[in-house]
Formats: C-alpha cells, sequence, structure tokens
C-alpha cells in the first residue's frame, strides 16, 4: 500500500506516503484483548455421573485452548467386543483432535479434524480386531464447546445422541445411525461405528465410520449440553431429561440424577436389583451461560438452594412413579455411584454458514438440526 501511495503522490508529498504502514502484531494483540475484555468467555461447568456394569464404556472431558480461544472437548466411548478399540481412542482421540485442528478454532476446521479422527479411529480398529482374531470396535461421541464463539461442536458414531437443553426449547444435535443406509466403498453399511463392532455381527466392511455433525451456537441465555451413553435415550425420553438438567442446580446433581432415572426406568417390570443400571451408564452434563453462573434455567431471580432441590427432586418423583416398580420385600439398593473426573478441557451446516438458534418443544420431536443428511 505504500508503494501505490508514493507512486501517485506528488514529491512533496514523500514524507507522508512513508509513514503508510502495515498494523504491528502488537496492535491486533491489543485488538484481540479488547475484544476479549468486551466479550467474555461464556462459564461453562462439568458434570459427570458413571455407573459401569461391563465396564467397556471410556470417558472424559478436558479444557483447551486453540488459536487463543478457550475450548472445552468432552469424549464418550461404548466399547463392543473386545476392548482394544476403545482403549486406543481413550488414549489418542482427543489429542488427535486438537493437533488436527491445527491451532484453528473455526468451525470448518473442527469438523475437519473432528472426522478425521474417526477415519483414524477406525482404520486402527480394524487393525486390531483383525490382529485379536475377535470383534473389536466401538461407538463414539466427541464434543466440543467453544467459549470465546459461544457454539458447540458434535461428531459422532452409533445409536446415541447429543442433546442441547435451553429455556427456549430443546434441540438434538447429531443421530448416530440414521434409517437411511449408508454406503461405504460401494458397499451398503450397516450401521456407523468404529472398528469392528460385535452387535449383529457387523465386520469393518459393513461398518462406516463418517460421523454425523453438526455446530450450532448458543444463544445468550446459556444451555445444558448432554453427552451420555445410548442407554440413557433408549430409556428416558428427551422430556424426562429436559425436566431433570433444567430442574437441577448443578452439572453434576443433574448428572447423577439422570443415570438415576435410567436405573429407575429399567426396572418397570421386575425390582430385582432395583435401582442398578442393567449397562454401563454414563452421562456428561456441560452448563454453558447463565445457567451455569446463576444455576437458573430461566434468568428468574435466584431461587434458594432447598427450592431447586425441591423441584429436582419433584421431576425425579414423577419419573419413578411412571416406571411403577412391584411391590416387593427385597431391600431398594443404592441408586447410582459416580466416578470419573473432569479435567478443565455450534452449529453449521456442510458449507461451514451458521445455523439458526436451537428450536424445538421440550419434547424434542424432529431432526437435529445443522446435522448431516441422511445420504451422506
Amino acid at each position: 500500500r505504500a508503494e501505490v501511495v508514493k507512486r501517485h503522490n506528488a514529491p512533496g508529498m514523500a514524507s507522508m506516503s512513508e509513514q503508510v504502514a502495515s498494523p504491528s502484531a502488537a496492535s491486533f494483540s491489543d485488538l484481540a484483548q479488547a475484544v476479549a475484555s468486551a466479550l467474555p468467555a461464556a462459564t461453562v461447568t462439568v458434570g459427570i455421573a458413571n455407573f459401569a456394569v461391563k465396564d467397556l464404556t471410556r470417558f472424559m472431558t478436558r479444557e483447551v485452548t486453540i488459536g487463543n480461544e478457550p475450548i472445552l472437548i468432552a469424549l464418550v466411548a461404548q466399547g463392543l467386543g473386545n476392548p482394544s478399540v476403545v482403549n486406543w481412542c481413550e488414549a489418542n482421540a482427543l489429542p488427535l483432535f486438537i493437533k488436527l485442528a491445527n491451532n484453528d478454532p473455526s468451525a470448518a476446521s473442527l469438523r475437519k479434524a473432528g472426522k478425521n479422527i474417526f477415519m483414524l479411529a477406525h482404520g486402527e480398529g480394524c487393525k486390531m480386531a483383525s490382529a485379536a482374531g475377535e470383534p473389536s470396535g466401538c461407538t463414539m461421541t466427541l464434543c466440543a464447546v467453544n467459549r470465546m464463539r459461544r457454539e458447540v461442536f458434535t461428531c459422532l458414531v452409533g445409536s446415541s445422541r447429543v442433546g442441547l437443553f435451553a429455556p427456549g426449547g430443546s434441540t438434538m444435535l447429531a443421530h448416530g445411525d440414521l434409517p437411511t443406509p449408508l454406503t461405504s466403498h460401494g458397499v451398503t453399511c450397516a450401521r456407523r461405528g468404529i472398528g469392528s463392532l460385535a452387535a449383529g455381527g457387523a465386520g469393518p466392511r459393513f461398518v462406516s465410520p463418517e460421523p454425523s455433525c453438526s455446530i450450532i451456537p448458543i444463544s445468550a441465555r446459556g444451555g445444558d449440553v448432554l453427552i451420555c451413553s445410548d442407554c440413557v435415550w433408549d430409556e428416558l425420553n428427551v422430556a424426562s431429561i429436559a425436566s431433570l438438567a433444567l430442574a437441577s442446580p448443578t452439572a453434576e446433581s443433574a448428572a447423577k440424577l439422570i443415570v438415576e432415572g435410567v436405573a429407575a426406568q429399567q426396572y418397570a417390570y421386575s425390582q430385582e436389583g432395583y435401582g442398578l443400571p442393567r449397562e454401563d451408564t454414563t452421562c456428561i452434563m456441560l452448563r454453558v451461560g447463565p445457567l451455569a453462573a446463576k444455576g437458573q434455567p430461566d434468568g428468574s431471580p435466584t431461587m434458594s438452594r432447598s427450592g431447586t432441590l425441591s423441584r429436582a427432586a419433584r421431576a425425579l418423583r414423577k419419573l419413578r412413579m411412571s416406571s411403577k416398580p412391584p411391590a416387593s420385600d427385597t431391600p431398594v439398593m443404592t441408586p447410582f455411584s459416580s466416578s470419573g473426573t473432569a479435567t478443565p478441557c455450534s452449529l453449521y451446516n456442510d458449507e461451514g454458514s451458521p445455523q439458526g438458534s436451537p428450536q424445538g418443544s421440550p419434547q424434542g420431536s424432529g431432526s437435529p438440526q445443522g446435522s448431516e443428511s441422511d445420504s451422506d
């Protein structure tokens, strides 16, 4: 720009043209600090509840910085058959995702990195299954909340889902298994997954690692992002999950109530072992925005702790009553135990353009917004 100005100015104006220069790195740094102070990153609290039966579920959260933007990443992987594949995902998925993002926090970059992780995991899983001589695979859900941009990125394969529960309604962010048949290398696939899935005898040739991805913005009022194992969605409807989540004062209490609700629902017709889940049950709750700061889902005046706990207890009691377990003299066992520690760790369409704010009824009917089409 300085050369253009110098060429077209009069000789007497040369000194002014020499002062034209590109912005310095310091000016960009000052601008970034000004934006950060004007638009602070959203607060996020993490709640984790887990009950292990087969001990084939792996989960974790991690706080990272990508391109100077804070991002909270959560992972839930459910093993099928030999645990070697799910163990590999636990050890490598998040580090590789951070590396492949290449210090770029944009939606397009995260989406590309997420897809590559699933492809790499599937390749490793097929090798492990072949070496073990038995089925070894897993389903996996990867979710990342960009606290600066207030976006939530979701990428998953399997029969699970990810839900966003906000004061304005509930939205299912992505579906792992879709009703339309998938094709991979000219072969109709039985389902989406990683490695060789034991369920249904689906070998690597009939498994597609192509994930269902979506990125959606979170409103200024905040919301609860729920990442969990598939049995949660199998046993509880979206309305019940939303009532338990929004009635809970903290993310941790919400996760525990949902796991307890799954156990109560699974024993609707049999009280043998009542109160304990029949399969691995994991729930990770990411409470974003004002919900995390105030503990209130609707921005109303702060409710007392006892009042909020009473509201959550009523929601769980209603769910228990709907299951109607038969009367028995068998003592009720402990409803759940939680384990796992949270270590500090949005949706766009296929072209990378942002979708609208989450919409939908509390019942969560309808298809996920911003996710890939069934024909992918």
